[in-house]
């Protein structure tokens, strides 16, 4: 019988907390590259609505994604964004527009509770819990590895 994988006491998650909306997310802080003010963005034509653009990091263009739109959260959309978070899942670099970032945390690993059942609203599970104060915890793997973003000539 294989041995199941287990945590040993103490293990915790540091999370970078990103406000989009009236939403928080946290994101593991060693998938987090860089954290700019937006300056500029160009649009690209024929891509999902969530894709928002390219943007220029020194030189380097590289995608932006609109997690308010991918989430299909409520509330306020992209007109007020005023930070990108450069992050690297699924073997990609993406920057994720954000309306606020409030920090890195440490959570105990037991104090991140499985997410409510469909919470990312898409069909492909990109929360993987939630904290006490309500800070959804995403995974970059699962989101960065959803067919949906994939943009191309053979794309459905």
């Amino acid at each position: 019988m294989p041995k199941q994988k287990t945590s040993a006491p103490g293990t915790s998650h540091e999370l970078l907390i990103l406000g989009v909306g009236e939403e928080l997310f946290g994101v593991n802080i060693e998938s987090v590259q860089e954290i700019q003010i937006l300056k500029g963005l160009t649009p690209v034509p024929g891509t999902p609505k969530f894709w928002a653009g390219l943007i220029n990091l020194r030189g380097r263009l590289v995608p932006a994604l609109d997690l308010h739109s991918y989430l299909a959260l409520p509330g306020i959309n992209g007109a007020s964004y005023s930070k990108i978070v450069v992050v690297t899942g699924a073997g990609l670099t993406v920057a994720l527009f954000v309306h606020e970032v409030k920090g890195a945390r440490r959570f105990a690993k037991e104090a991140i509770q499985p997410p409510v059942r469909n919470a990312s609203r898409q069909g492909v599970e990109v929360i993987t819990g939630i904290t006490a104060d309500l800070i959804s915890v995403l995974d970059l793997n699962a989101l960065l590895s959803d067919p949906r973003i994939a943009v191309g000539e053979d794309r459905p």
